[in-house]
């Protein structure tokens, strides 16, 4: 399934789509991968001495997903910017933002904008502060971005990374969740024996900005807004 987790030690390492495998006759496999409405066929290895084991490669991401959920204040009056301060302990490889107004059934995906001021009253948006100890999510007032109605639900799906850490060497993957499988002429559930490991080094993990960095670089972001300017 999506999210499927493997570890280096307590390193976590995630899928971030669907993976079917699929093995005709005990001598041949297939596999592959859907990421949304993507789809890709994947080589696949099989061992020509026994045709028993195959093996394949597959993408993974380093980090862990938290969800936190958050209530818009029921007396929000109109034109009032909302604020939500979220804990998090790691540091922060990207946040999702979904907002389900009172009663409703869908949840409504906002995107993040760099300042309150990039954002027209149309738009579902939000922008993320670092604080000391996480995260200050700052909502719009209905004339500079959508503001969230009063008694909506916000949800917060956090993906936390180990950054530098995350960059493990090749081979330090040993182990993953298990894998079920139900035979078709059987009720009963098997666990798939298999073996995984990284045969290349974790690349691309890199530390947070500082508070300060963070404070800097907003606004050199707002004071610019794309335009050309110097120093």
């Amino acid at each position: 399934p999506k999210n499927f987790k493997f570890y280096a030690g307590s390193i976590e390492f995630t899928t971030y789509y669907r993976t079917e495998v699929n093995i005709v006759n005990n001598n041949s496999a297939t596999v592959v991968i859907q990421e949304e409405d993507r789809i890709y066929n994947i080589p696949v290895n099989v061992d020509t001495t026994t045709n028993l084991d195959f093996s394949f490669l597959l993408p993974v991401r380093q980090y862990k997903q938290t969800a936190q959920e958050f209530q818009v204040d029921s007396d929000l009056k109109a034109y009032q910017f909302f604020t939500i301060d979220v804990p998090i302990k790691g540091k922060v490889q990207s946040l999702i933002v979904s907002v389900k107004d009172p009663g409703g059934t869908e949840d409504k995906i906002y995107q993040q904008f760099s300042s309150l001021y990039l954002m027209s009253s149309t738009d579902y948006g939000y922008v993320s502060r670092k604080t000391a100890k996480g995260r200050r999510i700052f909502f719009g007032n209905g004339l500079i971005g959508i503001q969230p109605l009063p008694g909506s639900t916000i949800s917060i799906l956090v993906n936390e990374t180990e950054g530098l850490n995350g960059n493990v060497i090749a081979g330090s993957v040993k182990r993953g969740e298990r894998i079920y499988y139900t035979p078709p002429s059987s009720p009963q559930t098997k666990i798939i024996d298999y073996t995984v490991t990284n045969a290349s080094g974790a690349v691309g993990g890199a530390e947070e900005e500082d508070l300060e960095e963070t404070r800097s670089n907003s606004i050199i972001a707002l004071t610019a807004l794309n335009r050309l300017v110097s120093e």
